[in-house]
Protein backbone atom coordinates (compact mmCIF):
# COMPACT_ATOMS: atom_id res chain seq x y z
CA UNK A 1 0.00 0.00 0.00
CA UNK A 2 1.43 3.45 -0.68
CA UNK A 3 1.04 6.37 1.62
CA UNK A 4 1.86 9.76 0.53
CA UNK A 5 4.38 11.52 2.04
CA UNK A 6 5.32 15.47 2.39
CA UNK A 7 5.81 17.77 -0.59
CA UNK A 8 9.86 17.58 0.07
CA UNK A 9 9.93 13.90 0.90
CA UNK A 10 9.46 11.16 -2.35
CA UNK A 11 6.43 8.71 -1.69
CA UNK A 12 7.30 5.83 0.44
CA UNK A 13 5.70 2.35 -0.35
CA UNK A 14 5.27 0.25 2.66
CA UNK A 15 5.74 -3.19 2.58
CA UNK A 16 5.52 -6.49 5.21
CA UNK A 17 8.45 -8.19 6.04
CA UNK A 18 7.24 -11.61 4.71
CA UNK A 19 6.49 -9.65 1.36
CA UNK A 20 9.64 -7.43 0.95
CA UNK A 21 11.94 -10.92 1.27
CA UNK A 22 9.81 -12.45 -1.54
CA UNK A 23 9.84 -9.42 -3.84
CA UNK A 24 13.36 -7.63 -2.94
CA UNK A 25 14.80 -8.13 -6.13
CA UNK A 26 11.81 -6.40 -7.76
CA UNK A 27 11.23 -4.04 -5.28
CA UNK A 28 15.28 -2.21 -5.30
CA UNK A 29 14.70 -2.39 -9.34
CA UNK A 30 11.25 -0.35 -8.76
CA UNK A 31 13.19 1.96 -6.40
CA UNK A 32 16.18 2.51 -9.05
CA UNK A 33 13.47 3.78 -11.18
CA UNK A 34 11.04 5.97 -9.46
CA UNK A 35 13.25 7.29 -6.87
CA UNK A 36 10.37 5.81 -4.16
CA UNK A 37 11.51 4.85 -0.90
CA UNK A 38 10.40 1.07 0.64
CA UNK A 39 8.65 0.91 4.23
CA UNK A 40 9.00 -2.53 5.53
CA UNK A 41 6.95 -2.76 8.43
CA UNK A 42 6.50 -5.47 10.92
CA UNK A 43 3.23 -5.65 12.37
CA UNK A 44 2.00 -2.24 11.42
CA UNK A 45 5.79 -1.08 12.54
CA UNK A 46 8.17 0.75 10.60
CA UNK A 47 11.45 -1.38 11.01
CA UNK A 48 13.51 -0.46 8.07
CA UNK A 49 13.84 1.23 4.81
CA UNK A 50 15.27 0.63 0.96
CA UNK A 51 16.18 4.47 -0.42
CA UNK A 52 17.71 5.04 -3.17
CA UNK A 53 21.76 5.44 -3.14
CA UNK A 54 21.94 9.32 -4.11
CA UNK A 55 19.57 9.57 -0.64
CA UNK A 56 21.73 7.55 1.48
CA UNK A 57 24.96 8.94 0.05
CA UNK A 58 23.09 12.33 0.47
CA UNK A 59 22.35 10.95 4.30
CA UNK A 60 25.73 10.05 4.58
CA UNK A 61 27.16 13.35 3.52
CA UNK A 62 24.68 15.35 6.02
CA UNK A 63 26.00 12.99 8.77
CA UNK A 64 29.44 13.99 7.92
CA UNK A 65 28.85 17.89 7.80
CA UNK A 66 27.17 17.21 11.00
CA UNK A 67 30.22 15.70 12.50
CA UNK A 68 32.66 18.14 11.11
CA UNK A 69 30.07 21.01 12.61
CA UNK A 70 30.25 19.69 16.55
CA UNK A 71 34.15 18.99 15.84
CA UNK A 72 34.21 23.20 14.77
CA UNK A 73 32.09 23.49 17.30
CA UNK A 74 33.88 22.07 20.37
CA UNK A 75 37.12 23.67 18.83
CA UNK A 76 35.34 27.14 19.25
CA UNK A 77 33.99 26.21 23.06
CA UNK A 78 37.17 25.03 23.72
CA UNK A 79 38.85 28.56 22.29
CA UNK A 80 36.60 30.72 24.07
CA UNK A 81 37.31 29.04 27.44
CA UNK A 82 40.95 29.35 27.19
CA UNK A 83 40.15 33.26 26.16
CA UNK A 84 37.67 33.36 29.22
CA UNK A 85 40.74 31.92 31.49
CA UNK A 86 42.85 34.22 30.05
CA UNK A 87 40.68 37.62 30.52
CA UNK A 88 39.97 36.54 33.73
CA UNK A 89 43.50 35.93 34.66
CA UNK A 90 44.48 39.43 33.45
CA UNK A 91 41.26 40.89 34.92
CA UNK A 92 41.76 39.96 38.40
CA UNK A 93 45.43 40.98 37.47
CA UNK A 94 44.19 44.65 37.06
CA UNK A 95 41.90 44.51 40.17
CA UNK A 96 44.94 43.60 42.21
CA UNK A 97 46.81 46.59 40.81
CA UNK A 98 44.06 49.16 41.59
CA UNK A 99 43.64 47.68 45.20
CA UNK A 100 47.39 48.18 45.63
CA UNK A 101 47.05 51.69 44.21
CA UNK A 102 44.16 52.43 46.02
CA UNK A 103 45.65 51.41 49.12
CA UNK A 104 48.44 53.46 48.46
CA UNK A 105 46.20 56.78 48.15
CA UNK A 106 44.19 56.76 51.28
CA UNK A 107 47.73 55.31 52.96
CA UNK A 108 48.80 58.96 52.13
CA UNK A 109 45.39 60.23 52.25
CA UNK A 110 45.60 59.30 56.20
CA UNK A 111 48.85 60.29 56.68
CA UNK A 112 47.98 64.01 55.07
CA UNK A 113 44.37 63.81 57.24
CA UNK A 114 43.87 61.61 59.73
CA UNK A 115 41.04 60.41 60.95
CA UNK A 116 38.67 62.63 62.48
CA UNK A 117 40.50 66.04 61.31
CA UNK A 118 37.94 66.32 57.78
CA UNK A 119 34.47 65.29 57.91
CA UNK A 120 34.14 64.87 54.27
CA UNK A 121 37.41 62.54 54.20
CA UNK A 122 36.21 60.61 57.52
CA UNK A 123 32.83 60.04 55.35
CA UNK A 124 34.82 58.61 52.17
CA UNK A 125 37.10 56.76 54.03
CA UNK A 126 33.98 54.77 56.02
CA UNK A 127 31.89 54.79 52.16
CA UNK A 128 35.36 53.03 50.88
CA UNK A 129 35.82 50.58 53.96
CA UNK A 130 31.76 49.36 53.40
CA UNK A 131 32.43 49.51 49.88
CA UNK A 132 35.55 47.14 50.21
CA UNK A 133 34.70 45.26 53.27
CA UNK A 134 36.91 44.55 56.22
CA UNK A 135 39.50 42.19 54.71
CA UNK A 136 41.38 45.61 52.95
CA UNK A 137 42.69 48.76 53.97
Amino acid sequence: MEQPGSAAAPRQIEVPVAEARVRLTQLIRMISMTGQAVLIVDGGRPVAAIVPADTAQSRAEAAAATDRARAAAAGWARRIEEVRATVGRQQADRIRAMEHLLSEAWGLLDGRCPPGVDRAVDGARAAYQEAVGPRRS
